[in-house]
C-alpha cells in the first residue's frame, strides 16, 4: 500500500463549555465566546437538546 506523506501539521483547537442554558442563549454565548477568541475560530459547533424546544420556532 502506497502512503502519501503529510508534509504540513494539522491542528485541532477543541473549547468545550457546558452551560445548561436555552437553546438561543447558548447560541448568542458560542458567538459572543467565538468573537471574542483573539485566535479566531473555523468551525464552532453547538450542541443541544431539543426536547423542549417547539417545533415551530424559528432560528437565526
Amino acid at each position: 500500500m502506497d502512503e502519501k506523506r503529510l508534509d504540513r501539521e494539522i491542528k485541532i483547537q477543541l473549547d468545550i463549555y457546558g452551560e445548561g442554558d436555552n437553546t438561543l442563549s447558548l447560541f448568542e454565548k458560542a458567538k459572543n465566546r467565538a468573537g471574542e477568541n483573539p485566535n479566531g475560530y473555523k468551525h464552532v459547533w453547538v450542541v443541544y437538546d431539543t426536547d423542549d424546544f417547539p417545533a415551530d420556532h424559528e432560528m437565526y
